[in-house]
């Protein structure tokens, strides 16, 4: 596990991704694995945002807001860092800032 990511972030995006994606637990796993390592640094975020807006509903992606504020939060706290970056990825996925603040709201302060 990279040092800025938490065990129970780690665990927060195995559980999200069983959860909402419905995938098995290894798989999960693989793909968490996949998204702190060294290589999730050399793809092109913006790329990945475009596709992944293409393929899901506004719903997903503004639930997919929450998944990411409760991943940030899992270890107790979401650095301003990490709110920074879901903030951006928002953009990327075309929400607005009402949605970025929905989401915040609601798992931040619930």
């Amino acid at each position: 596990v990279k040092p800025d990511v938490t065990d129970a972030e780690v665990e927060a995006m195995v559980d999200a991704l069983q959860d909402y994606w419905h995938l098995a637990p290894e798989e999960a796993a693989f793909v968490a694995g996949v998204a702190i390592s060294d290589t999730a640094a050399l793809m092109d975020p913006y790329r990945l945002a475009r596709r992944f807006a293409e393929k899901c509903s506004y719903q997903e992606r503004a639930e997919f807001l929450e998944v990411l504020f409760a991943v940030a939060a899992a270890d107790g706290d979401a650095s301003h860092d990490e709110v920074e970056e879901i903030r951006a990825i928002a953009r990327s996925l075309k929400l607005s800032h009402e949605d970025f603040i929905d989401a915040k709201l609601k798992v931040l302060h619930s």
